[in-house]
């Protein structure tokens, strides 16, 4: 397009919109860029609070299952093989209990005195 043909298509937009009409104009495309930039940013940190999340569980989820290994490792090492029932009660178990029983698993005389009270319920 030569340059006259450009200059008079200008020219016809800017006769087309009035001062208020550009500038609305402009004010609803910042909007627009505004909005999608906080889109953009609110997807961002989501994706990174979920990942963080998910390292904080992978985590959790790790030390339960070594410390379920390591307290039936103990387990079958004092008592020989363990009932079934108490093997069930270590693996279903949550952290804060597993510490708890490893805190008593010496003290214990048979697999069940390491926690007679759940299984009593």
């Amino acid at each position: 397009m030569p340059k006259t043909e450009l200059f008079s298509a200008i020219e016809a937009v800017d006769r087309m919109f009035d001062e208020e009409e550009r500038q609305i104009y402009e004010t609803k495309m910042q909007s627009s860029a505004d909005v999608e930039s906080k889109i953009t940013s609110a997807v961002e940190k989501g994706l990174s609070q979920g990942k963080e999340q998910g390292r904080r569980e992978g985590r959790t989820e790790g030390m339960t299952e070594g410390m379920v290994r390591s307290l039936l490792t103990v387990l079958t090492a004092k008592f020989g093989e363990l009932p079934d029932k108490v093997r069930a009660r270590i693996e279903g178990a949550d952290c804060g209990q597993l510490e708890e029983w490893m805190d008593r698993v010496f003290a214990a005389e048979r697999p069940e005195d390491l926690f007679r009270e759940a299984l009593d319920n």
